[in-house]
């Protein structure tokens, strides 16, 4: 599983936000027991301190032209929700990023 894009997030009143992208050389983002591991070592240890509100998974991977990425999208979200569930996580919303140059229709 990947690293979030920011550092660890630090106790603060505030909402924060982390951000992921799975990639074809992370660990598989489909296998529960990889996303398991990766929200024990990079969730727990910092919530409820961290006000974590969302987990972003990919960046901007719609608007690419290279696939592989967005095979991996909606496995890696599926597998993070589940993984979040064991933790009794449920106030952290999973999402992906809309695409900077798309337009809402």
């Amino acid at each position: 599983m990947p690293t979030p894009t920011s550092s660890a997030p630090s106790p603060t009143p505030t909402s924060t936000s982390l951000s992921l992208s799975p990639t074809p050389t992370s660990p598989p983002v489909s296998k529960l027991s990889a996303t398991v591991s990766w929200v024990a070592n990079n969730i727990l240890p910092f919530y409820p301190t961290a006000k974590i509100h969302r987990i972003a998974v990919g960046n901007e991977v719609i608007a690419t032209a290279d696939k592989t990425p967005i095979a991996h999208l909606l496995p890696a979200m599926k597998s993070l929700h589940a993984a979040l569930n064991p933790a009794e996580i449920f106030s952290i919303q999973i999402e992906t990023y809309k695409a900077s140059g798309e337009e809402d229709h």
